[in-house]
């Protein structure tokens, strides 16, 4: 179909069926209205459009609970409760295993009674002048946990649990990566984390992403020869800091992804086309969501590309 994929090879897919799921903000307060309400409707949804024509993935980019699960009590499962009460679900219904359900951290995935404040103030003010000095300290911390991201230490172990066996993944604390075989085509899916600099005292002008994340997913797509790549990030492009917002939107370009999901701003047009051919390729089928305190936001949208 013209432009090429990750490992060289022409777009070769036909269709594709994606759920896009984002802003769960799941909490103790909004639980049961969860599973009363949303959930229902959502399960009929999906079971009908799985009639139509299988699902072939699901992503959920960001926010899986609310507020660094604040609600809950101390010692709970957030996540466990995300898994057993929403996901498996998910999974249950569209006959699909977890390898294809893939999610991301956002905001609220930051747990900020773990944020140190001398040495959040030392980072934002000192240590991150320069794309450089971003990229290193993701090289340093790629799979151990330095006082600064222990904000998203749970998030981090509860991906480890939820994809242990998985052989086509690799996962870190910035960016992990997934392939999956779609209409006999090697798929990448590139999980960025737009999270680990999050806090609710974090200026507007200073969330960090650093593109190693995306250099390092490129790497692991072409040794994997994929020929459609996906990124999903939690935050658009336009709320990343000016240090690393351009080179980000330039690297997923020359590095070959065809789309982008994004979550956080509760809206249903979230999805950025990186490459033309797409818009006769895919069928994005969107569910955008967000639980808010006790009220229950449901969007839904369905494109034909």
């Amino acid at each position: 179909m013209g432009r090429e994929g990750g490992s060289g090879n022409g777009i070769k897919i036909k269709k594709m069926r994606i759920i896009h799921l984002s802003d769960l903000h799941l909490s103790k307060d909004n639980l049961s209205s969860l599973k009363q309400f949303y959930l229902t409707a959502l399960l009929k949804d999906l079971n009908n459009w799985q009639k139509e024509k299988s699902i072939d993935l699901v992503v959920l980019t960001g926010d899986l609970i609310d507020k660094g699960g604040s609600s809950f009590k101390d010692g709970e499962d957030v996540y466990g409760i995300v898994e057993k009460d929403f996901i498996t679900p998910i999974l249950q219904t569209l006959k699909l295993d977890k390898t294809r359900f893939l999610f991301i951290p956002g905001n609220h995935d930051v747990i900020e009674s773990k944020i140190e404040d001398l040495i959040e103030d030392g980072m934002i003010n000192n240590k991150f002048d320069n794309i450089d000095r971003i990229n290193k300290y993701l090289d340093d911390y790629k799979t151990t946990i330095h006082s600064g991201i222990e904000r998203i230490s749970a998030f981090s172990e509860f991906e480890k649990k939820f994809y242990a066996g998985n052989s086509d993944c690799y996962l870190t604390n910035f960016e992990s990566c997934f392939v999956v075989g779609i209409d006999g085509e090697r798929v990448g899916i590139g999980a960025f984390n737009s999270a680990w600099r999050c806090s609710s005292k974090l200026p507007s002008d200073k969330l960090l992403f650093g593109t190693k994340q995306v250099l390092n997913a490129n790497d692991y797509f072409k040794s994997k020869g994929t020929t459609l790549n996906i990124a999903l990030i939690h935050h658009p492009i336009e709320h990343i800091s000016e240090v690393d917002k351009n080179e980000l939107n330039s690297f997923l370009h020359t590095n070959k992804f065809h789309i982008l999901l994004c979550g956080h701003t509760h809206r249903g047009d979230n999805v950025l086309h990186l490459a033309q051919e797409i818009n006769s390729l895919l069928l994005l089928l969107k569910q955008h969501l967000a639980i808010q305190e006790k009220a229950l936001i449901h969007l839904r949208q369905a494109i034909q590309f």
